[in-house]
């Protein structure tokens, strides 16, 4: 089994007095597994944060190379069912509010899926058929978009961008004619007087300005000769879906993770159980709160944290026990700086854990924990030879 994480890794926080959300966090079956197992660290993916859809693809087992080309946008349209021909191009898109030509919130949380979908048929209803929007999240959406096959302009995701101007982006979304930005600057303008948000400002809540695309690639631009369907995927996330769907790996939901007040269980057990009997591999990739592997606060992973552990390490290592023998590895897919409020190029600690692997002093899933492991630092090649992706 491989247990990624999204963007858990952390530097450290002057706020936790030097230490990490891994350091503090309360995990005792993670620590479990850490004092059975070997810790070491990964490189970091290239001296630059990479996009998401690019590591997470390296982690589970893609040649480097045809995991550079992967984008988000494809990946979610894929989960959301949506098919295009040769020449149309896919984005993720975030609902975002706008103010003097600036982001205000990139990623408006209370913006409900059945809000956006309602914004999107408005885009859809005005564009006809060279387009089609399906959320995919909250606050996110596939965007399906004609291109006629002109170069994409593959975007940058909206809190990344910062505060520099709205206008900047979308005169880069419309180099060489692209649609990308036209569609972005029309959602603004039929999003402005939409019912949806005009309840939402009665109500004091942030408008959904406008979608902001990101993530674009081609729909028919996928690497050939993947045939995963010895594997088993579990996940929250809309792009590691369209990532299985596209590589015949089949897939189950994984049900609010971190959220401590969920109701229901993070997955069925007897889906897993099946699964489990049928996969070589089992492949958990739990998407934080936020895209791009970013957490509301400090305080708000920590917590996570702690919710994964109890809520889906807990049952999960109770059916991997009566399923003997079996290896384990535990990683995060990049460092999320808290303090600076973006991903960095930095490395990664793991565990792994199991059948042949005795343990060493590791005592805690942590980034100075793991720097000490018997595993050193390793390339995510070879961590992808070690954990069979």
């Amino acid at each position: 089994m491989l247990l990624i994480l999204n963007g858990v890794a952390d530097r450290p926080l002057e706020a936790l007095e030097g230490r990490t959300p891994l350091d503090v966090a309360r995990v005792p079956h993670i620590e479990q597994l850490a004092r059975e197992g070997q810790g070491g660290m990964l490189e970091p993916a290239g001296d630059e944060p990479r996009e998401e859809a690019v590591i997470l693809g390296e982690l589970m087992g893609m040649a480097p190379g045809d995991a550079a080309g992967l984008r988000s946008g494809p990946l979610d349209a894929a989960a959301a069912g949506l098919e295009g021909g040769e020449a149309d191009c896919a984005f993720s898109a975030s609902a975002v509010t706008l103010e003097n030509d600036r982001l205000h919130d990139s990623d408006p949380l209370d913006l409900s899926s059945d809000e956006l979908r309602l914004l999107g048929e408005s885009l859809e209803n005005d564009a006809g058929d060279s387009v089609r929007v399906m959320p995919v999240a909250r606050g996110r959406a596939a965007v399906l978009l004609r291109s006629g096959g002109m170069e994409i302009a593959d975007g940058t995701p909206p809190w990344l961008w910062g505060t520099r101007r709205y206008s900047r982006y979308l005169d880069r979304m419309s180099r060489r004619g692209h649609p990308a930005g036209d569609l972005m600057e029309r959602s603004r303008e039929l999003f402005r007087d939409h019912p949806v948000n005009r309840v939402r400002v009665d109500l004091g809540e942030d408008p959904a300005d406008s979608l902001w695309l990101w993530g674009g690639g081609a729909v028919a631009d996928f690497p050939s000769g993947y045939d995963w369907a010895d594997r088993t995927l579990l996940t929250n996330a809309s792009g590691a879906r369209g990532l299985a769907g596209k590589t015949g790996m089949p897939g189950l939901d994984l049900h609010e993770p971190w959220n401590a007040g969920a109701r229901s269980e993070a997955f069925r057990l007897p889906d897993l159980v099946a699964a489990l009997r049928k996969s070589r591999l089992l492949i958990l990739f739990a998407e934080a709160p936020r895209a791009g592997g970013r957490f509301p606060g400090t305080a708000e992973k920590i917590r996570a944290l702690e919710t994964f552990d109890r809520r889906v390490l807990d049952p999960l290592l109770s059916v991997l026990e009566a399923s003997r023998p079996y290896r384990i590895a535990l990683t995060s897919d990049r460092v999320f700086s808290s303090a600076e409020g973006r991903p960095v190029a930095d490395r990664v600690p793991f565990i792994a854990a199991g059948e042949g692997l005795a343990a060493d002093d590791t005592i805690r899933w942590s980034e100075e924990a793991c720097a000490g492991g018997s595993l050193g630092t390793i390339g995510r090649g070879v961590f992808r030879n070690m954990t069979g992706a």
